[in-house]
């Protein structure tokens, strides 16, 4: 693991040309099957005037093991030489990378948050304490929930981003959630959807989310066994801390899901930064209890064990995380994905890139017509890049699929 002064290692997307991970393109949910080829990770190459920022990148460092001294003191340095225009652009990342609830708590948790500046600081305390308070109430919302679902002889198991949350993350407050997603036995989804309404949530597009009519809480409800799982659901299930009149998935499951969540997305709103460092977290919790074995058995996608080993490389080379042993061996073949490139498509996509609307919504706002306030700024080079990523995206891609013929 390089240390806070040494230089990086070369990663696919800095140096060179990367090659494409082929993903697949089903529908927006966790349990879609698979069909296409859109969603591939093109780890095309970043420019190399990319602007880098010694404090995102530092802060970036605390993210995923608590508590790292070189990150720390890495982090110290880039705070005590860091000016207001750092600050911006390193807050507009973590924002739109929903990270900032995490770094306010790894700041306060390392004694470095006495540092920073008065409106950096207010800002993110701002953004912990709100995500706690919403955290809080849509547990309690939760746990009033699966109170009715026991009462009815149901146990759903509870997945995503509130299970990896408990588990993995030091406080729930740090992790931001959308929604909370259960599933439940094929045979149960009608009773399931019936208690839901009946404690006043309604349906909303897509058409297994329920929003509740008071409060920001909604359920995303999947029945059925997992589609992206090879192995029946059931004897994958470990309990869930939080309540026990609910499960949630054992830790390769779970690793399996959040891939396939990641890859499934890419092509509709882009990787984000949020959704690997929860891969992260889970593989430096596990550590030797895992296999890359067992990922290949379990899913159903053969690229989905290959996306871990990009991400856990990604770790390396960014967050100070340590590659566990038994994954070295299969990394050597792989290269890390490449956080310009990661960072730009996640701008792009917030606008619709590349899309036909992505050029309306662009053109609104340079003619100031519509201001689009809650898209993300792109940078200047932003538009020719991702249309280099796009082209070298099809082309490695039509490779991939080529040789494996």
């Amino acid at each position: 693991m390089p240390s806070a002064g040494e230089r990086r290692p070369k990663v696919a997307g800095e140096a060179c040309w990367g090659r494409a991970l082929v993903g697949n393109a089903g529908s927006s949910g966790i349990d879609g099957t698979a069909t296409g080829i859109e969603n591939g990770l093109a780890l095309a190459r970043a420019p190399r005037h990319y602007p880098r920022v010694a404090l995102f990148d530092a802060l970036l460092g605390l993210t995923v093991v608590d508590g790292d001294a070189v990150a720390i003191d890495a982090a110290r340095r880039a705070l005590g030489r860091a000016g207001p225009r750092d600050w911006k652009r390193a807050r507009v990342e973590l924002r739109g990378h929903r990270l900032l609830p995490l770094v306010a708590q790894a700041l306060r948790g390392s004694e470095l948050a006495g540092s920073l500046p008065d409106f950096a600081r207010e800002d993110l305390e701002d953004s912990f304490r709100a995500t706690l308070l919403a955290n809080t109430i849509q547990l309690g919302l939760l746990r009033e929930l699966l109170g009715a679902f026991d009462e009815a002889g149901l146990r759903p198991i509870v997945m995503k981003g509130l299970a990896v949350a408990v588990r993995y993350y030091p406080d729930i407050g740090t992790r931001p959630m959308i929604d909370v997603d259960l599933l439940v036995d094929a045979s149960e989804e009608a009773d399931a959807k019936r208690l839901l309404e009946e404690r006043r949530f309604e349906r909303s597009a897509p058409w297994r989310s329920f929003l509740h009519a008071d409060h920001e809480f909604a359920v995303d409800l999947h029945a059925g066994s997992p589609s992206f799982l090879e192995e029946g659901v059931e004897a994958l299930t470990a309990p869930f801390e939080l309540d026990e009149r609910a499960r949630s998935l054992e830790p390769h499951a779970m690793l399996v899901q959040l891939l396939t969540h990641m890859r499934k997305h890419t092509s509709v709103v882009g990787v984000s930064l949020l959704w690997i460092v929860d891969v992260l977290r889970l593989v430096h919790a596990e550590g030797a209890n895992l296999s890359l074995e067992r990922v290949r058995e379990l899913s159903r996608e053969a690229s989905t064990a290959d996306l871990l080993l990009q991400v856990l490389l990604f770790g390396e080379t960014y967050c100070r995380f340590a590659v566990p042993e038994q994954f070295r061996a299969a990394c050597a073949g792989s290269a890390p994905l490449s956080l310009p490139w990661l960072l730009r498509q996640r701008r792009l996509k917030g606008w619709g890139f590349p899309r036909r609307r992505f050029y309306v919504r662009y053109a609104a706002r340079v003619a100031r017509l519509r201001p689009y306030a809650q898209r993300p700024r792109l940078r200047w080079d932003d538009i020719p890049q991702g249309w280099l990523d796009l082209v070298l995206d099809r082309r490695t891609t039509a490779q991939s699929m080529g040789s494996s013929r």
